[in-house]
């Protein structure tokens, strides 16, 4: 008996990063790099932080996305 096994490695790769963004750690992480966002968009309407710190916090969000993709 011979079994041959064939794959297309971009549908493996979709495949795994779906599954690694879909674990709970991922959400949660992602869930309070919203929550800091809020937080920050609210600290400078608020005159509490300056721009810098809501454009820090933008800056890490995409860079965490990149990452993770």
């Amino acid at each position: 008996m011979q079994i041959t096994f064939h794959y297309d490695k971009k549908a493996v790769i979709n495949g795994l990063r779906f599954h690694f963004l879909n674990r709970t750690e991922t959400k949660v992480i992602r869930v309070l790099f919203v929550l800091l966002f809020i937080i920050a968009i609210w600290g400078y309407l608020k005159n509490v932080l300056p721009y810098a710190v809501v454009v820090i916090v933008f800056v890490l969000i995409v860079l965490f996305s990149i990452v993770l993709w």
